[in-house]
């Protein structure tokens, strides 16, 4: 258990609901471990898929992509000083500056 619980969470998962890869510890799980406080704002991120037909021409590669640069499929990062909007914007340039691809889509909800 942490002694200090961060405030805010960011979480990012990689993984697609589709094919059962959509694995990891979720925000009510860390919780329950001490690594962010139970009345701590969390926001999960995922690719969007705006044509499930089409959904290996456009997510797969941003998935495998994401998954090079992150090195795993499911991350939780906190930090306790800077609010959700700010977590998600420095997060944000941080993914553009390092893939070679534009988000094109993306989904971001409470949890």
């Amino acid at each position: 258990m942490m002694r200090n619980s961060a405030d805010y969470a960011f979480f990012i998962n990689t993984a697609q609901e589709f094919d059962g890869s959509n694995s990891g510890a979720y925000p009510d799980e860390t919780v329950s471990w001490g690594k962010i406080r139970g009345l701590a704002k969390t926001v999960k991120v995922q690719p969007l898929n705006q044509n499930p037909s089409q959904a290996n021409e456009k997510v797969a590669p941003l998935v495998q992509n994401l998954d090079l640069v992150l090195k795993g499929t499911t991350y939780l990062l906190s930090q306790k000083w800077v609010g959700v909007n700010s977590v998600l914007h420095l997060m944000s340039l941080a993914i553009h500056s390092v893939l070679p691809l534009k988000w094109e889509a993306y989904w971001a909800s409470d949890v």
